[in-house]
């Protein structure tokens, strides 16, 4: 999780959507699904959060999707869910447990990026 407090983000998910997460494999993609009148698929580099759909520079394509696309979409869905757990109180329990760890690790995360940023000014 890019966000300071996890725990906080998954409870607050929870309340809007079904949420999932994977231990034991790399997922990148940000996929959304959107049904309703019409069904809208968006896909591309924006996480489910304010940084991702107001803040950051991201790149997104949004598409209106039907039946056959669609069934497609579902499949994919299907397999992530295949492979992933569903986020329970006990989950959130944890990352809240673990919050302390957290905190240090963005704190060195952080030291180390702006170390690597100061070292290196292109010129533009």
């Amino acid at each position: 999780f890019s966000q300071d407090k996890p725990h906080e983000l998954l409870k607050e998910l929870l309340r809007i959507a079904q949420v999932k997460i994977f231990f034991h494999r790399m997922y990148h993609a940000k996929v959304y699904l959107i049904r309703g009148d019409w069904d809208r698929l968006i896909y591309g580099s924006s996480n489910f959060t304010a940084g991702g759909f107001i803040k950051n520079v991201e790149f997104d394509n949004i598409e209106e999707i039907g039946e056959k696309k669609l069934k497609d979409i579902k499949e994919f869905f299907a397999y992530c869910d295949l492979h992933s757990t569903a986020v329970t109180d006990e989950i959130i329990q944890y990352y809240e447990d673990i919050q302390d760890e957290l905190k240090e690790l963005k704190k060195v995360q952080k030291e180390l990026k702006d170390k690597i940023k100061g070292s290196y000014t292109p010129a533009f």
